[in-house]
C-alpha cells in the first residue's frame, strides 16, 4: 500500500512540501491561486438574476463523447455509490443528477467527480495491488481537473458559477478523503490540515461571492445556505444552550485582549445561529462547512495561529460535524478534537471536555451524571 508522508502542506509555491512528499498535484498552487487570479484580475461578472436555475431533479446524463471506458466505469460508479457517501436522501438528487449533468459541460468538474469515484473505489477495495492502481487513478484525474480549471475558468460567471461551487465542494472532499482511505497515522496535525483546506475554500468562496446570491437561489441553493430561524426558536438540548453560554463567559474571562473578545464575540454568534439552523437534525456535511467559511478573518487568522480559545471554538463546532451522517467528515471531527486536546493544557483542556465526550474520546464511565452524549443518550435530542 502508498505509504503518505505525514507533513502538513506549507502552502509555499509553487508547491507545498507535503504534496512534493505525497506526489500528488497541490492544490494550493492549483485552485487557490488560480482562484485568486480570477479575483484579482477583477473579472467577476455580476450575476444576472434572469440565468438563475430553477431546482428540479435532474436524470443524470449520457456519457460524453471524450470519456473512455474507465471513465464510464467511474462515473458509473459515482451514480450508485460515491453520491450516496456525499448526501442525505433529501439532497441525493443534486449529487447524483444535477452536478454530473453540469459536469459534462465543464470538464474540469468531470474530472473531479471521476477522481472522487476513483479515490471512493481505492477506500471500498482491500489492500493490494488493485486498491493502489484506483488511487493512481485518482491522482490522475485530480490532476487534471486543476490543470483545466486553471485553464478554462479564467472568470467566475453566472454560467459556471454551479459549476466551480460543485467543484469547491468535491476538492475539498478529494483532500479530506485521503486520511479517511489511508488512515489518520499520516495526517499527525488533522487540525492545521484540515484548517488549511478551509482556507483554500473560503479563497474560492471569496471569489464568487457576486455569484453566491443567484447561487443560492439555484440548484445548490441547498447545499450552501444555512436554513433560517427566527429569533428565540432555538430547539436545540438545554446542555447546547449551558455549552454557548459557558463559552461567552470563558471568552470574557480569559481572552488577552478587548479586540480578541469582540473577534470571538462574533465567532460564537455564527456558532449559535449554525446550531440553531440544524435544530435537532444532524446537519449536511455541506451546511457544516458554512460556519469556518463565514468567520471573520480575524477569527480564522486566530485560528490559523492556533490561539487557545479559536481552537476551543472549533472543537465545539466538531460536534455536529461528528453527528452528520458523512464517510468522509466523521473521522474528521474526531481526530480534531483529540488534536486540539493534545495541544492545549489546564483550563483550556477542560474546555473541551463536551466535545470530548461527544465525539467518544472519553470513555462512558467518566461522563458526568445525566450526559446528553450519544454514547449515554443515544436517542437524545442534544446537538452541541
Amino acid at each position: 500500500m502508498r505509504k503518505l508522508t505525514p507533513v502538513q502542506c506549507d502552502q509555499k509555491p509553487p508547491r507545498c512540501k507535503n504534496c512534493q512528499r505525497w506526489g500528488i498535484v497541490c492544490d494550493y498552487t492549483a485552485l487557490s491561486a488560480a482562484v485568486a487570479q480570477v479575483y484579482n484580475k477583477n473579472l467577476l461578472y455580476q450575476y444576472n438574476h434572469a440565468l438563475i436555475y430553477s431546482y428540479k431533479t435532474v436524470t443524470p446524463p449520457p456519457p460524453s463523447p471524450w470519456l473512455d471506458h474507465q471513465d464510464l466505469e467511474l462515473l458509473n460508479h459515482y451514480a450508485t455509490r460515491t453520491s450516496l457517501t456525499l448526501s442525505a436522501e433529501e439532497t441525493l438528487s443534486i449529487w447524483q443528477g444535477y452536478i454530473p449533468g453540469e459536469a459534462k459541460t465543464h470538464g474540469f468538474l468531470m474530472h473531479s467527480l471521476l477522481a472522487l469515484s476513483a479515490l471512493h473505489l481505492s477506500y471500498v477495495w482491500p489492500a493490494g495491488r488493485k486498491r493502489d492502481a484506483w488511487f493512481d487513478v485518482a491522482n490522475r484525474q485530480h490532476g487534471t481537473a486543476l490543470s483545466c480549471f486553471r485553464s478554462h475558468v479564467t472568470s467566475i460567471t453566472a454560467e459556471n458559477g454551479s459549476a466551480v461551487t460543485a467543484f469547491s465542494f468535491l476538492t475539498v472532499i478529494f483532500n479530506i478523503g485521503l486520511p479517511v482511505v489511508y488512515g489518520f497515522e499520516s495526517t499527525p496535525f488533522p487540525t492545521s490540515t484540515f484548517i488549511d483546506v478551509i482556507q483554500v475554500l473560503r479563497t474560492a468562496w471569496g471569489a464568487m461571492s457576486p455569484v453566491l446570491p443567484g447561487i443560492e437561489m439555484g440548484a445548490l441553493g441547498p447545499l450552501i445556505k444555512q436554513p433560517m430561524v427566527g429569533e428565540g426558536t432555538c430547539g436545540m438540548h438545554v446542555k447546547g444552550n449551558q455549552v454557548l453560554q459557558f463559552l461567552a463567559e470563558f471568552n470574557e474571562r480569559r481572552a488577552d485582549t478587548e479586540e480578541e473578545k469582540e473577534i470571538y464575540r462574533g465567532a460564537i454568534g455564527a456558532l449559535r445561529k449554525f446550531l440553531q439552523a440544524i435544530r435537532n437534525t444532524p446537519p449536511l456535511w455541506e451546511n457544516s462547512l458554512i460556519w469556518p467559511t463565514v468567520v471573520s478573518d480575524a477569527f480564522f487568522e486566530l485560528l490559523r495561529r492556533k490561539r487557545p480559545f479559536a481552537l476551543i471554538l472549533l472543537a465545539h463546532w466538531c460536534i455536529p460535524v461528528y453527528r452528520s451522517p458523512s464517510l468522509w467528515f466523521n473521522q474528521w471531527a474526531r481526530n480534531i478534537v483529540a488534536d486540539i486536546r493534545r495541544m492545549l493544557e489546564g483550563e483550556f483542556r477542560g474546555a473541551v471536555n463536551w466535545p470530548a465526550q461527544q465525539v467518544g474520546l472519553v470513555p462512558k464511565e467518566e461522563h458526568e451524571r445525566g450526559c446528553a452524549c450519544l454514547t449515554c443518550d443515544p436517542v437524545g435530542v442534544g446537538v452541541a
